[in-house]
């Protein structure tokens, strides 16, 4: 994927030779990706609100009141709390859970 475009990338599908059919449809965390069809009152009711592990990971957590923290260690640590004010990043899409922390000065 190239991250500029939020495309997948010709020159690396050609690289490792996997057809583009084969793989799935690049939308934003905040796209409907689709609807319920289960046959219930639920059907038709979309399916929206994908977000990243560390931000599931929040709420699982339960990091639902202000000033709540998380820290995450390994390949990538952070920090994550439950700001008053909600952070919204470059993509206009809401992410209250991140708080940028530089880890070197």
């Amino acid at each position: 994927m190239d991250l500029g475009t939020r495309q997948w990338d010709p020159e690396l599908m050609r690289h490792f030779k996997v057809p583009e059919s084969c793989l799935p449809r690049i939308v934003t965390s905040a796209e409907a990706v689709g609807t319920l069809d289960c046959g219930s009152v639920l059907d038709g009711v979309p399916i929206t609100g994908l977000v990243g592990d560390q931000q599931s990971a929040c709420v699982g957590q339960m990091l639902f009141e202000p000033g709540m923290v998380k820290n995450t260690y390994g390949t990538y640590p952070r920090v994550d709390s439950s700001p008053t004010v909600p952070h919204f990043n470059a993509h206009c899409n809401p992410n209250p859970f991140q708080v940028p922390v530089p880890l070197c000065s």
